[in-house]
């Protein structure tokens, strides 16, 4: 599969998760340093990513490998605390000093960590919004012609 494809799969669903939620948020940049890193093996690395909105308390690390989709590393659902996914754990790290800062920490660098790395940062659902959501009483019908 050509970057081309590929890229405009990745950016058209990006697009379409964001056009879903713009009522709940305000326009966030998120920066990821460094851009490219080049390492040799069993050394340890550090990327680093920072976004500029206060409410956006969560931040989730992804990695998509060659001709794969994206994986979930881990979250950080707030400052100081981290949730790492099953087989991510003794090999990748989340710190997270403040609501604004987070970095993804790999260890003993393999062949097997070649990916591109993804950060992104979202807002948490007020109760509001959820119990909004659980007073639907039934499912809609869907109507096939």
């Amino acid at each position: 599969m050509s970057c081309q494809s590929s890229c405009f799969s990745i950016y058209l669903t990006l697009y379409l998760l964001f056009a879903s939620f713009t009522g709940f948020s305000q326009a966030v940049t998120v920066t990821q340093t460094p851009e490219i890193l080049l390492s040799s093996k069993r050394t340890n690395v550090t990327i680093n990513c920072k976004h500029d909105q206060s409410s956006h308390n969560q931040i989730y690390w992804y990695r998509q490998v060659r001709d794969g989709g994206l994986t979930l590393i881990g979250y950080s659902p707030g400052a100081n605390s981290k949730e790492l996914e099953k087989g991510f754990e003794s090999k990748f790290d989340i710190i997270r000093p403040d609501t604004y800062h987070s970095s993804l920490e790999i260890a003993s660098l393999t062949s097997e960590d070649t990916a591109v790395y993804f950060c992104a940062s979202s807002i948490t659902l007020t109760q509001n919004c959820i119990t909004a959501l659980q007073k639907l009483t039934h499912a809609p019908q869907l109507r096939h012609s």
